[in-house]
């Protein structure tokens, strides 16, 4: 099934981490299972950035309905993914995965007609994000250098109630 446009989420704590997930698109959306996030060190350069971006982007997949309700009930794969947030959590010195998702911030990118979307967003709660009203639209020919710095300013206008 090929999906209606290509979406990933881009989830940072300022300073540590930057981690890539990829997600499956359909009627809802969910993050892939097939997919292993990308995990990459806040540093890294604008272009590695971009190239990772990108490349998450192609993997995007459609999703159908059932598939869709068959992944939100798998509780094998909640805790895969449980076990991946608490890896994280220590890897960076956090005493707990909520501590450290007070501090994550999120930023959805979409490509779709040849556009990247950017879209900053608020978390109002551990788990949960909505966009800020604003959406940042790129030609998808925009250099790897500037796409990582459209990124990276995106960034900075994400907020979260817990800072």
């Amino acid at each position: 099934m090929q999906p209606r446009y290509q979406s990933i989420e881009v989830f940072f704590i300022k300073e540590k981490y930057i981690t890539i997930y990829v997600y499956a698109v359909g009627m809802f959306s969910i993050r892939d299972p097939l997919v292993a996030g990308v995990h990459l060190d806040y540093d890294v350069s604008n272009v590695v950035l971009a190239k990772q971006v990108r490349e998450s982007l192609q993997k995007t997949r459609g999703l159908s309905l059932p598939e869709f309700q068959r992944l939100r009930e798998n509780k094998e794969l909640q805790e895969i993914f449980y076990r991946e947030e608490t890896n994280l959590a220590q890897q960076y010195g956090y005493k707990s995965i909520n501590t450290m998702k007070k501090k994550i911030f999120n930023v959805g990118i979409t490509c779709q007609n040849s556009e990247i979307e950017l879209t900053p967003t608020h978390q109002d709660c551990l788990d949960g994000y909505h966009d800020i009203g604003e959406v940042f639209t790129y030609p998808e020919s925009i250099s790897d250098e500037e796409l990582g710095q459209k990124i990276r300013d995106a960034f900075e206008l994400c907020t979260s109630k817990y800072n």
